[in-house]
């Protein structure tokens, strides 16, 4: 639960930061992000890694690449179901995609040096 909870700030902040600073899409209000940040982090818990699975041979063949596309597909199909949220184009939702599977990944990876730590130190 807290992991889901961390990816939702994670993915608020983010999406936050690529909206208003960088103009990747329109939002109605910070609720709308709210909501898209929701979406997006229970797709991400739910649909994505049914599509990691369909996906793995082209993924095996791509080296890994075609998980952006994936990630991209989840970004739009949270854009979509949510109203007063617009990401425009499909390149600017690979942009948001990659951002937020780059911030995502040093998050974890620095959750879990964190961890590794506490355990060290109980040792």
């Amino acid at each position: 639960m807290k992991r889901i909870i961390s990816n939702f700030f994670i993915n608020l902040v983010v999406v936050l930061i690529l909206i208003y600073l960088f103009n990747l899409g329109e939002a109605k209000s910070v609720l709308n992000i709210v909501l898209f940040s929701a979406i997006f982090t229970i797709l991400g818990f739910t649909l994505r890694p049914i599509l990691q699975i369909i996906s793995l041979p082209i993924t095996v063949l791509t080296f890994g690449i075609f998980l952006f596309l994936v990630n991209a597909f989840i970004v739009y199909i949270a854009d979509i179901f949510t109203i007063g949220f617009n990401i425009s184009g499909f390149l600017n939702n690979l942009i948001v995609s990659i951002v937020l599977f780059i911030v995502s990944f040093i998050v974890n990876k620095y959750r879990l040096k964190i961890k590794i730590e506490k355990i060290n130190k109980t040792v």
